[in-house]
């Protein structure tokens, strides 16, 4: 289930980005004059980030230090990506993009968790 989680939210962000981003090199051209921009230039930032840290909580299946290190990775190149567009002057800084990361990093870990205690006491 994993596996759809990070091939899915990998794809769907992709997908939106391509179809309605007239700033990607994809753009296929759909045109959303209704679609909130949040849904078109922050969503596929959030849904990176979600599919990079069910990747990785994936892979690292542990609990000791090092899993944790590995698992704010994700956010940590979600964060730097954004604040150098801020400070470097490369791109456009957006503070959604960061709260869509964030909140979708949250949201990773939290299903992780909930994962995890359902095996901890289901399967003993």
């Amino acid at each position: 289930i994993s596996i759809i989680k990070v091939i899915g939210s990998l794809v769907l962000g992709f997908l939106i980005y391509a179809c309605f981003s007239d700033k990607s090199i994809f753009y296929l051209g759909v045109n959303m004059h209704y679609a909130p921009d949040w849904l078109v230039y922050n969503l596929p930032d959030g849904l990176w980030t979600y599919s990079m840290t069910v990747f990785i909580l994936t892979l690292w299946d542990k609990h000791d230090l090092n899993n944790y290190i590995w698992n704010l990775i994700p956010l940590f190149l979600s964060l730097s990506y954004e604040l150098s567009q801020l400070i470097l002057d490369m791109g456009t800084f957006d503070l959604c993009d960061i709260l869509f990361s964030v909140i979708f990093y949250c949201l990773a870990i939290r299903t992780k968790f909930n994962t995890f205690l359902h095996k901890k006491y289901t399967y003993g």
